[in-house]
């Protein structure tokens, strides 16, 4: 196993460790504003600046590249959701506490690297079929 899956299977475990943290917190404070306070978790995912070989840059870039076009694809569709919540009214103004927008923040980090790292791991057992 490569260090770029090592890493990969840590941020997963990360990414559901920060889920859970979320889950509990919510679950005894009843306030998702008091459950972000997981987020920071996050942190964690984040080693030293790793070298790669020519392969291996071509796996992060491939993986990268689907993490952020599903970030892409999920905002599109909460865009598409609000309109229909909205009616399709554009001269209608979307008022959100500063609290959610933090947490839609890190809910994409969240999707961002759990993708990535599924993507490195499909991409590397890929190579060695």
């Amino acid at each position: 196993m490569t260090k770029s899956e090592k890493l990969a299977w840590w941020t997963l475990g990360i990414t559901a460790l920060t889920i859970v943290a979320w889950g509990t917190l919510f679950a005894f404070s009843g306030k998702a504003s008091a459950a972000s306070s997981a987020f920071p978790l996050l942190a964690l995912a984040f080693k030293g600046k790793r070298t790669f070989d020519e392969r291996e840059s071509a796996i992060a870039r491939k993986a990268l590249l689907t993490g952020l076009q599903t970030v892409w694809g999920a905002i599109a569709l909460l865009v598409v959701f609000a309109g229909f919540q909205m009616g399709w009214d554009w001269q209608a103004t979307l008022t959100i506490p500063l609290w959610q927008l933090h947490s839609g923040i890190w809910w994409g980090t969240m999707l961002l690297l759990a993708v990535e790292s599924i993507a490195t791991l499909v991409l590397y057992r890929g190579d060695h079929a």
